[in-house]
């Protein structure tokens, strides 16, 4: 018990004479003197120091915080009045003190990795589009569910937001038109592809040709087919009478009826021949 006592008074003893110190963290200032605080030849604060006009004591100089035994640059949380406060440490410019807590954070469309504030990127957190647009998404940049991601029509492609193209995700047919499909894209069951009539020919949706894949016989009319179109076997073919002659599709049997009707004339001059 003797021991414990002894051991405590040590310890009082020690902090007493550290605070005693003239300069130190801690140590009184009076009439708000901060030269007591920052004097070089006494105490531990340096030129950080000064005097907390509140309180009468040392403390660290506004953007500073008093760190094991020294005072250092304001970083993330650290206690702040003013945004300048929270910008002299690793924070930098992107720093910011929130009004609501007087904590040093990051700016909006910024976070914090490691000890610095980085300009969001893909997947980090929102809470407004604005938040998204600082780093590599850029002004395509949007915020969905609290995560920063590709506004509608643009994917998400390693380092970038770039315009959808043929069977990336979509919900509306819009998402599919910024890119190489244009105003020929489309989006069904969820992927973009090409509007009816069209067919993917990368790297762009062109109008249904002979042989293309149909499911209706106006799938087959917007190209070089035209109104002799036809949607037969999921195929576009041309319609019956006529015949595939590239680039096009002809009428059928020209030189077939001019055979028919010399045969027809033949006949007819022979039964008057004979």
């Amino acid at each position: 018990m003797e021991f414990k006592y002894w051991l405590l008074a040590v310890v009082v003893v020690v902090a007493m004479s550290y605070v005693s110190v003239e300069g130190a963290f801690g140590s009184e200032c009076p009439d708000g003197n901060t030269s007591l605080c920052n004097s070089s030849e006494s105490g531990n604060l340096g030129d950080k120091g000064a005097c907390d006009n509140t309180t009468k004591m040392c403390d660290c100089n506004d953007g500073y915080s008093w760190k094991g035994g020294i005072c250092k640059a304001n970083g993330y949380n650290d206690t702040c009045n003013t945004t300048p406060d929270c910008q002299l440490g690793s924070l930098g410019e992107n720093g910011t003190c929130s009004m609501d807590t007087k904590m040093c954070h990051c700016k909006d469309g910024f976070s914090l990795e490691v000890d610095m504030c980085r300009a969001n990127g893909y997947n980090d957190i929102c809470s407004n589009d604005t938040d998204c647009k600082s780093g590599n998404l850029g002004d395509k940049g949007a915020c969905s569910t609290l995560k920063c991601g590709c506004k509608a029509g643009y994917s998400w492609k390693a380092t970038e937001c770039k315009a959808n193209g043929y069977n990336d995700t979509c919900t509306a047919d819009t998402d599919c038109q910024s890119g190489n499909l244009g105003d020929m894209g489309a989006c069904s069951t969820g992927k973009c592809g090409c509007m009816k009539g069209h067919s993917w020919t990368a790297p762009m949706c062109k109008t249904n040709e002979y042989n293309d894949t149909c499911t209706a016989d106006t799938d087959c009319q917007s190209g070089n087919l035209g109104d002799m179109g036809t949607c037969s076997s999921g195929k576009c073919g041309c319609i019956k009478g006529h015949s595939w002659t590239a680039p096009m599709c002809k009428t059928n049997g020209v030189s077939g009826l001019t055979v028919s009707i010399t045969l027809m004339l033949g006949v007819l001059l022979s039964k008057r021949i004979f």
